[in-house]
């Protein structure tokens, strides 16, 4: 048994690492997107709401993420006798409505390490607007 816990613990890090990665491909989206919209000199007003796009699409990756970290958290702390973390079922059982679901979303796009270069790159997008 011990041998499927450290299988299952290893599968479900890998995945968080894949969020985290995935999170980081969107960011680079971003930055890329705004060079391209300020070199082709694209209206501000697009870029920005792409920008709001990516950025609430990284907030709700990293609310999927969140959900990972709490059962390898909860794995980790399992007793010895508990064959198994029943993942999907505490997923589900988690899971919030809908209107709790999209304020989970938006907390995690708010988080620093996820609103900051969307804000920087709001910024930059504005700065030809305001000089």
């Amino acid at each position: 048994m011990e041998k499927i816990r450290q299988e299952q613990w290893l599968t479900l890090h890998r995945q968080y690492e894949h969020y985290e990665n995935m999170a980081l491909v969107i960011k680079l989206i971003a930055v890329l997107t705004t060079l391209g919209g300020l070199i082709s000199h694209l209206s501000y007003w697009p870029l920005l709401l792409l920008l709001c796009v990516l950025w609430l699409q990284e907030g709700i990756w990293k609310t999927f993420q969140a959900r990972l970290e709490a059962s390898l958290l909860s794995l980790e702390t399992t007793l010895a006798e508990q064959p198994l973390l029943p993942l999907y079922t505490n997923w589900q059982q988690n899971r919030p409505g809908l209107v709790s679901l999209i304020a989970q979303y938006l907390r995690s796009a708010l988080r620093p390490t996820v609103a900051f270069p969307y804000i920087v790159l709001m910024f930059i997008t504005l700065l030809p607007e305001l000089w």
